[in-house]
């Protein structure tokens, strides 16, 4: 009886101070230093756990760490720094700040960089690359971080003198890439890593109520797409993948969107009914 009463009062107690506004949520005001030992202690112990039994690749093949290092500066470069290079001003804001990857490839196996990577981590501002890099350019940006403790600046340097001119091979062409059949749960994901929800309300997508574009609620009972096309799945991939091409000047831009990833992405909207 005593341990229910306790865990009602913790429960209300929690209820009134979240709707006190009393936590400060400024990106200005730091984490106390018990809140930082424990989110790095949680997530620490989250990716060993998931990364365990991932095969790591050869990733000392020198064109490798190229193609890495190219990615890297694309994409990494801005939140992370490099040797001798600083960070964005706008990372400098982040809370909590990214680490520098120098320091992170001393302490997580390659492994655990590349669960990372391709999966983002809550609550910071690390994304997951999942659904922008394909699985060798992930493996390529741990190449490359693996590089880094025994880089100077000058070595970093003279690297991106090097490839600096270069640009990553493109990976979004799909033609002549047989998709796989429609995943539902893959598509679910998709749909959150493609900010649709950002102007979408969509049911199971969890994110502050989108309103820019219509409701996604129950879109396996309507018969037309946009006002163009059938609803099946050839019409929601063709929609999803080239909205500017079927409609020219409509506010849904072109996201990008991988061929496979659209047809994931429509399976799931055909479970909404």
């Amino acid at each position: 009886m005593t341990l229910c009463v306790s865990a009602i009062t913790a429960l209300v107690a929690g209820i009134l101070f979240i709707y006190s506004g009393a936590f400060n949520v400024a990106a200005l005001e730091q984490h106390g230093p018990i809140a930082n030992w424990l989110f790095h202690l949680v997530a620490l112990r989250s990716i060993g756990r998931r990364a365990d039994g991932i095969a790591v690749p050869k990733l000392d093949d020198p064109a490798r760490i190229a193609r890495g290092l190219i990615l890297y500066r694309q994409s990494c470069v801005q939140c992370h720094g490099a040797p001798g290079v600083a960070r964005a001003s706008f990372a400098m804001g982040l809370m909590p700040g990214a680490p520098p990857l120098t320091q992170v490839a001393r302490e997580l196996p390659a492994k655990e960089i590349y669960w990372v990577v391709r999966n983002g981590i809550k609550m910071t501002a690390m994304p997951a690359w999942r659904y922008r890099m394909t699985d060798q350019e992930q493996w390529d940006v741990v190449a490359f971080v693996e590089t880094l403790p025994k880089l100077t600046p000058a070595n970093y340097q003279a690297e991106v003198a090097a490839e600096g001119a270069k640009a990553p091979p493109d990976s979004g062409d799909d033609t002549g890439y047989a998709p796989l059949a429609g995943n539902a749960a893959h598509g679910k994901v998709a749909l959150e890593q493609y900010a649709c929800a950002s102007c979408h309300i969509i049911p199971g997508v969890t994110a502050p109520p989108g309103h820019v574009g219509p409701t996604l609620a129950a879109m396996r009972d309507r018969s037309i797409v946009a006002g163009l096309l059938a609803n099946n799945p050839e019409g929601l991939i063709e929609w999803i993948r080239r909205p500017q091409m079927v409609s020219p000047g409509t506010a849904m831009p072109n996201m990008g969107v991988s061929q496979q990833d659209a047809r994931d992405m429509a399976a799931y909207l055909e479970t909404l009914r």
